[in-house]
């Protein structure tokens, strides 16, 4: 599931900047483009430690992996 979000959060980008490119956003605060800015940048940061995140359990699976039951 984690290695999902990356892309998820990509197309989350992908419907916002589309429905800005056809007019159809706007923001309470005034420029629309502003917030639009800031909301790519989180989803980079969120795209990165998503990246951080999959590579934490890679290595927590790895790591894991020849464990077993002992009676």
């Amino acid at each position: 599931m984690a290695g999902g979000l990356n892309q998820a959060l990509e197309q989350v980008w992908a419907l916002l900047s589309g429905l800005a490119g056809d007019g159809h956003v706007r923001s309470d605060r005034g420029d629309a483009s502003i917030d639009l800015a800031d909301a790519r940048i989180a989803l980079d940061d969120a795209r990165a430690a998503a990246d951080q995140l999959v590579t934490a359990l890679n290595r927590a699976h790895s790591a894991t992996s020849p464990l077993a039951w002992q009676a």
